[in-house]
């Protein structure tokens, strides 16, 4: 290599560090803006939205009703991950509710049926059902199941899930209400409350061997599997609530 050749190199592999460094810092600078900004924002809550952990947590062998969510992937690390996963922890332990957000081996889950569901990421998607159908059929004392989405918080903490079960059976005018959720465009699997019953377990084995053809967007795959078990069974029907986009609001806060 001549000279000319080496003092090229040499000026690329300084432009090279110092783009990596200038790149670096832009990097940290907004993390730490990303953080201050989460700070500022989890700040502005009103002080019951940050309930510190009250109570020890109840293991859920002695409890009949459990708050079960899943938090996994880069946003829930940090402040903002530590104040969601806090957010319903907190809910839980204030009302003596058993809380599960972490899943078991897979091995140990319902396996998805069809090809269709183990593509892509839709595995993700449908860790939902499969872990709550898990939990129904391990801890039969269970008698409900609210399941939030790990990016959903509790707005309205000192609102007891037995106090909403009630009004909701009003709702129903049944006793036998096994699932309720509520209607945006569409119905939304973001935040569930399940009777653990022989019809909700069945339906969500059912759930977990259906796939729709009509989800175009082919994303949100578990909803769409679970609005189809829904939509094709009369009996999963008469058991469920949906609630209009008006009175979502007693159940997703």
């Amino acid at each position: 290599m001549d000279r000319k050749q080496q003092r090229r190199h040499t000026y690329l592999q300084r432009v090279v560090f110092i783009a990596s460094i200038i790149i670096l810092v832009v990097l940290s600078t907004l993390l730490v803006i990303d953080q201050v900004w989460v700070r500022y924002s989890l700040s502005s809550f009103p002080r019951y939205h940050r309930l510190k952990l009250v109570n020890p947590t109840l293991p859920i062998e002695n409890t009949k009703i459990a708050l079960v969510s899943i938090h996994k992937g880069l946003k829930y690390h940090g402040l903002l991950g530590s104040f969601l996963k806090n957010n319903k922890h907190s809910y839980a332990n204030l009302h003596k509710y058993a809380y599960v957000d972490v899943l078991p081996d897979d091995e140990d889950l319902m396996p998805l049926q069809r090809p269709e569901m183990r593509l892509h990421n839709r595995p993700v998607y449908y860790e939902k059902p499969r872990f709550l159908l898990y939990l129904m059929e391990k801890y039969k004392q269970l008698e409900w199941l609210l399941w939030i989405d790990g990016d959903a918080i509790i707005t309205h903490p000192y609102v007891s899930i037995e106090e909403q079960i009630e009004e909701f059976q009003n709702m129903h005018k049944s006793n036998d209400l096994c699932l309720v959720w509520a209607k945006d465009t569409m119905p939304n699997a973001g935040v569930i409350l399940i009777r653990n019953s022989p019809t909700s377990r069945e339906l969500f084995r059912t759930a977990l061997d259906t796939w729709d053809e009509t989800d175009t967007f082919r994303s949100f795959t578990d909803q769409a599997s679970i609005t189809a078990a829904i939509d094709r069974n009369e009996m999963y029907q008469d058991c469920s609530l949906l609630l209009s986009e008006g009175r979502s609001v007693l159940l997703q806060s």
